[in-house]
């Protein structure tokens, strides 16, 4: 077995147990798709375009017939302007395949892949993670969203209410299982205290979802005013 075949099947691994966690949102979405009456070939076909949970939700929320596309677009791209800041991280890791790839590379990045990726950069076997691994990490995420999805728009109402049943809780149990995995030091606490603060008051305030990318960029700020003091005091030392 090639590099690339072994180091996409370790990414697909890795990505696994989150991936299951992945199937009760894509059921939820399947299930909300079929109340707004998308088909099941228009429901499985945004989770392969878009491959955005958090936005296609937020897309359904928002559905209207007929659709009013510019409030749509608008509304997804501020939710997704947080991954600019995540596939800035992959860049040594993508850019070798060349712009053109490493760009259609980054269309494939999800929190829960990202994270992942970037806990085994930083892990003991970190110059053994490529762009294969994290491409293996993508595509185990992609096919179980796009398949649950297409699985709870035919589950239709056999849960007419999943809020109901607590499902909600899964996001929350995944990310903070994801900041753990990515703890390195007390320093840490930095940017994601701010990060939530700031993200915590844009709730209260403001409308839509400004609060992910005031959130987003806010931590990015303090951890690079972090980094920056860490660097400073590493010269003068």
């Amino acid at each position: 077995m090639s590099s690339l075949h072994l180091g996409f099947r370790a990414g697909f691994l890795a990505c696994l147990p989150l991936a299951f966690s992945v199937v009760i949102f894509g059921l939820v979405y399947g299930l909300l798709a079929a109340g707004k009456g998308l088909s099941v070939a228009e429901t499985v076909l945004m989770s392969l375009i878009v491959f955005a949970g958090s936005s296609q939700l937020l897309a359904l929320e928002l559905w209207t017939q007929p659709p009013a596309v510019a409030v749509l677009a608008l509304a997804v791209l501020i939710l997704n302007l947080r991954y600019l800041l995540q596939t800035a991280a992959l860049k040594d890791l993508l850019l070798p395949l060349g712009l053109p790839r490493a760009l259609a590379a980054s269309a494939f990045n999800a929190d829960e892949n990202w994270a992942v990726t970037i806990q085994a950069l930083r892990g003991p076997q970190a110059t053994l993670v490529t762009a294969s691994y994290y491409m293996g990490s993508a595509m185990c995420l992609y096919s179980f969203w796009a398949v649950s999805g297409g699985i709870g728009w035919f589950a239709g109402g056999l849960v007419p209410d999943p809020q109901a049943l607590g499902l909600g809780i899964v996001g929350t149990a995944v990310f903070v299982s994801l900041l753990h995995g990515l703890y390195r030091s007390p320093a840490d606490f930095l940017p994601w205290g701010a990060a939530a603060a700031s993200a915590g008051i844009a709730s209260l305030t403001l409308p839509g979802a400004w609060y992910i990318l005031i959130g987003g960029l806010t931590g990015a700020f303090a951890g690079a005013v972090r980094d920056s003091l860490k660097a400073r005091t590493g010269a003068v030392a």
